[in-house]
């Protein structure tokens, strides 16, 4: 019995040879993430002045926006402040203001204002945001787009 087979033998060696280094690929993809996280997605969250669930934050008692008396705390969570950590595994951003943990969990004093997912399942805008955003690094990264 003999078989033929044909196809598109160079494109799939050049995409073979793409995922090679599958490691440096998915760090560019947990990269690609942290950026939408704090680019996008938490300015969104004090745009719209509520936590990633939807639900608002509670109001203040002061003139102003929520959360931005002098901006430390939203610069906080930007490119240039957060502590990031970024592996092929995935990522880990930090606000490395004093005060953030306060913010986001509360005290006995204080009421939570969460910018920011916990643990569990992401809200779905949230979900939806960084599947996009990985599929985009990937295709990217095998030259698909």
């Amino acid at each position: 019995m003999k078989f033929r087979i044909v196809g598109q033998f160079s494109e799939l060696a050049e995409i073979s040879q793409r995922l090679d280094n599958v490691e440096d690929g998915m760090v560019e993809v947990s990269k690609a993430m942290a950026h939408e996280v704090m680019d996008s997605l938490i300015p969104g969250q004090f745009e719209k002045q509520s936590a990633p669930d939807g639900s608002k934050w509670k109001e203040i008692q002061r003139k102003g926006e929520i959360l931005r008396d002098t901006g430390a705390l939203l610069t906080g969570w930007g490119r240039r402040r957060a502590e990031t950590t970024i592996t092929g595994k995935g990522f880990i951003v930090i606000n490395p203001v004093p005060y953030a943990p306060f913010h986001q969990f509360g005290t006995v004093r204080m009421t939570a204002r969460k910018m920011v997912p916990e643990s569990g399942d992401l809200p779905q805008h949230w979900e939806e945001s960084l599947r996009d955003t990985a599929e985009e690094a990937m295709q990217l990264i095998l030259g698909v787009k």
